[in-house]
């Protein structure tokens, strides 16, 4: 009786990786956005506020924000590129050099306003999540 249960149980699709790998072993990938300004000072405050607004809701991201002569360092390792509405002017640069992310403006009254929430949504939208 052992012996059998014991087969059944080593011999079911769980046991075999089918449902394990799925469960166990999948891996969990953090989107990565960066935000490029002229000095990186107001996006560091919406960097906060972003991280903050993306606890609340439960989204597993990883935000920082860097002065926009950084992006070329910073810019090919992220998922989401967002210009300061200071450097807005170089985005059809900025898509050119960087094709496989996304790269988008920050709306320029969310930016003023430090409205990460509103700002969080819009990446989101743009990350497809």
């Amino acid at each position: 009786m052992y012996y059998t249960l014991f087969w059944r149980i080593m011999h079911t699709p769980f046991s075999q990786g089918r449902w394990y790998n799925d469960l166990v072993h999948k891996e969990i990938v953090m989107k990565k956005i960066r935000l490029f300004c002229a000095g990186g000072l107001t996006t560091t405050l919406l960097v906060n506020k972003m991280k903050a607004a993306a606890t609340v809701i439960g989204y597993d991201v990883d935000i920082s924000a860097h002065p926009v002569i950084e992006l070329d360092e910073k810019g090919s390792d992220c998922d989401l590129i967002i210009l300061g509405p200071q450097v807005a002017s170089s985005l059809h640069d900025v898509q050119a050099k960087f094709p496989k992310q996304t790269v988008m403006v920050c709306d320029l009254v969310a930016f003023g306003n430090i409205d990460a929430k509103a700002i969080l949504e819009k990446a989101k939208k743009a990350l497809g999540d």
